[in-house]
């Protein structure tokens, strides 16, 4: 009928689930194998992300195919990519987040914050944890402040000045302001007074 409605038994959101999946349904028809097959599409790009991350962190060419390989063939991961469970979609999604942080801080792009905020966003809209993304990613922003901080009373510490700059700080914020917005009008339209209990897991 056009409209969403939560099986009131379901413990997480599953609306960015459910959006993913839905072109693939226009597409090629809705039924239970086009829906396993847009969760193993995420379960490849996890993979993907995270063999992009080690290899982006330094590691030789082997480690990361190693890494991401590690993650694909992993039981748990394995055997949910070929359902339409959120446990890989969650782990996908937030991987990719993690490689845009990655890419923020290496080429020092703004762009790659909204990015990786906005896929925070989504994986959140899975299962709730994944937001764990963009707050890790705001301690990591935070230790240049920090150690500037310490640096003022004196103390040897390096300074990481000019890690993070100034224009991805005011990304960072505005994206972290943009999703705590959407994230309260989602409560307010479709409120979980009444299930608590799945929202704080």
């Amino acid at each position: 009928q056009g409209t969403y409605a939560k099986h009131p038994f379901v413990s997480v959101s599953l609306i960015g689930l459910v959006a993913w999946a839905l072109p693939f349904a226009l597409v090629f028809g809705a039924s239970y194998d086009v829906l396993r097959v847009s969760t193993l599409v995420l379960a490849l790009a996890g993979a993907w992300a995270t063999a992009a991350t080690a290899r982006r962190l330094g590691a030789p060419r082997w480690a990361s195919i190693l890494a991401g390989g590690t993650l694909l063939y992993s039981p748990i991961y394995f055997t949910l990519s070929y359902s339409f469970m959120t446990d890989v979609p969650q782990i996908a999604a937030s991987a990719l987040a993690a490689y845009c942080f990655v890419r923020a801080i290496q080429s020092r792009r703004s762009g790659w914050i909204v990015l990786g905020a906005a896929l925070s966003v989504a994986a959140f809209f899975v299962r709730q944890p994944a937001i764990g993304v963009l707050m890790a990613f705001w301690c990591l922003a935070a230790i240049p402040l920090v150690m500037a901080a310490v640096r003022r009373f004196g103390a040897p510490v390096p300074s990481l000045s000019g890690a993070i700059t100034p224009r991805m700080y005011g990304a960072l914020a505005a994206s972290t302001a943009a999703a705590a917005l959407i994230i309260a009008l989602w409560l307010r339209l479709y409120p979980y007074s009444e299930h608590q209990s799945t929202w704080l897991g």
